[in-house]
């Protein structure tokens, strides 16, 4: 630090003495001298050149010059006010500079700032062209010509302001040397503030445009979320009164078989069995969609657990389909199968994966057609994944409604008088879908069968 704070003091004072070099040397080259006075003879010149060290050698005089102004002393005038020190000179007019220094930068500080302000505020318009223009001659016209042009216009013509230096009114003598002295500052700051201002205002702007898209997307967010509660609660509406129906409807022909069996009305053995048989009927189908019901919410509220192991899809589909082989002959359903031999390993829950295919099987027979009902299982292997296809040959599917299929209690106009929950397709989309994969049902419309997809993702 010692040595950086030493080299530093050195710099300044070599640099010092190159300044008063320069400034000796340039003195010197000056035509004429100090005393060029016409009234003064010769020896009188002479007697003045030895009074100030003028005949010495010009080594001497610069020695004696720099020691001079290191003492302070810069000479005597002899012009402006002879034999008057030029230090008492500069004492009595060094307030006067400094207040008309002090107001300038003043004025150009706040003309500058309100100017920079203007332009920046108001970015390419009329406004911003004028600041800039100012700005420009503020820079570029030096100040003695605007001191001149203002003591012309406002000293001379309109005598405003007085045109020299007055100690009576230092005021008003000040303001015209200041205003000259103001306008470079003024244009330097109103340029620098117009910059900076445009920087941060752009910045803010990028910054309000993000806030208010992120206010957008919270609006749009809770509306969604309003549409999804309106839509959750017909849909709460809706499940309720689903479930009230297709409960009723069992229950009510229990009720009257048992009050037929109490009243006496099944008084033969085959009618106490057929009785006893429909009612066992009745609540298997209250436990079926019981059951439906239980693992739909389950699914709803994410608390059914899923147990997922890889295992060969292929493999699975044709164990699957041969556990359905028996029912589907004794429905009179011809079987047709094309599932490769090829491994395809995918991670399943075994006991989830099969209610899907359930669901989907049982839908192909409850809708089956009349007339050579056909039901077809395939697999197709791709880079992503496998597609299982479950086809048949029923009573298909209106393609307005396709859409509506996996809502839950959802049953198309055409199957209304088939009996069923609703819930089968909700539930094999809720559970295909935390497999990772993708269902959907193809039909070409009433009577032209429906083939249902299961796509799952290969490992």
């Amino acid at each position: 630090m010692k040595k950086y704070t030493l080299k530093r003091v050195l710099t300044a004072i070599f640099t010092l003495l190159v300044i008063l070099l320069v400034l000796f040397i340039l003195m010197q080259l000056m035509p004429g001298s100090p005393f060029n006075d016409e009234k003064l003879n010769a020896d009188q010149r002479a007697a003045l050149y030895t009074k100030y060290g003028l005949d010495q050698p010009v080594v001497v005089q610069f020695f004696r010059y720099v020691g001079n102004m290191l003492r302070g002393d810069m000479g005597v005038s002899y012009n402006i006010s002879k034999n008057t020190p030029i230090s008492q000179l500069i004492q009595t007019r060094l307030p006067i500079s400094i207040g008309i220094g002090g107001l300038a930068v003043t004025i150009g500080a706040v003309a500058g700032l309100l100017l920079g302000l203007l332009a920046a505020l108001k970015h390419d318009t009329i406004w911003d062209s004028l600041a800039t223009v100012l700005s420009v001659i503020g820079v570029s016209v030096p100040s003695y010509v605007f001191a001149l042009a203002l003591s012309y216009t406002f000293g001379f013509r309109l005598s405003w302001f007085p045109m020299l230096f007055s100690a009576k009114d230092v005021f008003g003598s000040s303001v015209l040397p200041s205003i000259s002295l103001s306008m470079f500052t003024m244009a330097s700051i109103a340029r620098f503030t117009r910059s900076e201002m445009l920087e941060v205002m752009g910045s803010e702007y990028d910054e309000i445009d993000m806030l208010c898209n992120n206010f957008d997307m919270m609006r749009k967010e809770l509306k969604r979320a309003r549409e999804r509660e309106k839509y959750m609660k017909k849909e709460r509406n809706m499940l309720l009164a689903n479930i009230s129906h297709d409960l009723k409807t069992p229950i009510t022909s229990i009720k009257g078989y048992v009050e037929g069996i109490q009243d006496g009305i099944a008084d033969t053995p085959e009618k106490m069995k057929r009785y006893l048989d429909t009612i066992h009927t009745k609540a298997e189908v209250i436990d079926d969609l019981v059951n439906n019901l239980s693992v739909f919410s389950k699914l709803e509220l994410s608390r059914l657990i899923f147990e997922f192991k890889e295992g060969d899809i292929n493999s699975f589909m044709r164990d699957f389909v041969d556990d359905y082989r028996l029912d589907l002959e004794k429905n009179g359903i011809k079987l047709e199968t094309d599932i490769p031999i090829d491994e395809v390993i995918v991670r399943m829950d075994y006991e989830k994966i099969s209610r899907v295919f359930s669901n989907l099987i049982d839908n192909a027979v409850k809708y089956r057609s009349e007339d050579n009902p056909t039901l077809s299982v395939s697999t197709m292997c791709s880079d992503g994944g496998v597609y299982v296809n479950i086809s048949d040959n029923g009573i298909g599917i209106d393609e307005n409604e396709l859409k509506n299929v996996f809502d839950g209690f959802y049953r198309v106009d055409s199957s209304r008088s088939i009996k069923g929950s609703g819930l089968g397709l909700g539930i094999a989309k809720q559970i295909v879908e935390k497999h990772g994969g993708k269902i959907w049902l193809k039909s070409d419309g009433l009577g032209k069968g429906t083939t249902a997809v299961v796509f799952l993702p290969k490992i």
